[in-house]
C-alpha cells in the first residue's frame, strides 16, 4: 500500500487506435494513475493535483480498470477535458472504494468528479466543485452501464456542476445506485 504520496501535473498522451481517421491515436488513460485489469492499488493520505488526460481522456487522476481503495486521500483539479472523469474512472468489472476522501474541482465533459462504470462505493467523503462541462453529464457523478454499482454513504456533495444533465449526480442504465445518508446542496 502507499502512504502519503503526491502525483502533481502528470499528463497522459493518447494511445492506441486512430478511430476518427485523423492519424494518431485517440484515447488517454490515467494522467496520474492507470490501474490495469487485475491489478490492485491501495493508498491512505493520497493526493493527486492537476493531473491530466488528453484527447479523449478518461480519468483524469486515475483510470481504474482493477481494484483500487483510497483512505484519507484528495482528488483535486484534475481534467479530462475532452473525456470521461476529471477525477476518477472506474471501468465495468472494477472495483473503486473511497474513504474518508474528498473528490473536489475536477473537470471532464462527462462525470466531472467521478465516472462510475464499475461497482464504487464511497464513505465518508465529499464530493464537491466538480464540472461536466460544453452541455455533459454528471457533475459530481456520472453512474451508467449494465455492470454500474455506485453506493454512497455518509456523503456531502455540493456546488457541483453540469453543463448538460445531473449537477450532482447521473445515474442510468446501471444495476443500482444506493444513497445512505448523503447531502446534496447547490
Amino acid at each position: 500500500a502507499m502512504r502519503r504520496l503526491i502525483i502533481t501535473e502528470g499528463r497522459a498522451a493518447p494511445t492506441g487506435d486512430d478511430n476518427n481517421g485523423d492519424g494518431r491515436p485517440d484515447f488517454a488513460y490515467g494522467g496520474a494513475i492507470r490501474i490495469e485489469e487485475d491489478a490492485s492499488l491501495s493508498g491512505n493520505e493520497i493526493v493527486l493535483d492537476r493531473n491530466s488526460t488528453r484527447s479523449i481522456g478518461q480519468g483524469g487522476a486515475i483510470f481504474n480498470d482493477g481494484d483500487l481503495n483510497l483512505l484519507r486521500s484528495q482528488v483535486r483539479f484534475n481534467d479530462a477535458p475532452d473525456g470521461f472523469s476529471g477525477g476518477i474512472q472506474t471501468e465495468p468489472g472494477a472495483t473503486t472504494s473511497l474513504y474518508e476522501t474528498e473528490i473536489y474541482a475536477n473537470d471532464a465533459v462527462f462525470g466531472g468528479g467521478l465516472g462510475a462504470y464499475g461497482i464504487t462505493t464511497v464513505g465518508r467523503s465529499a464530493i464537491y466543485s466538480n464540472r461536466a462541462m460544453f452541455g455533459g453529464l454528471g457533475g459530481g457523478i456520472r453512474a451508467a452501464g449494465a455492470s454500474s454499482v455506485t453506493t454512497l454513504t455518509n456523503v456531502t456533495m455540493a456546488h457541483n456542476e453540469a453543463g448538460g444533465t445531473g449537477a450532482a449526480i447521473q445515474a442510468r442504465n446501471g444495476t443500482g445506485f444506493t444513497l445512505n445518508n448523503v447531502t446534496i446542496a447547490r
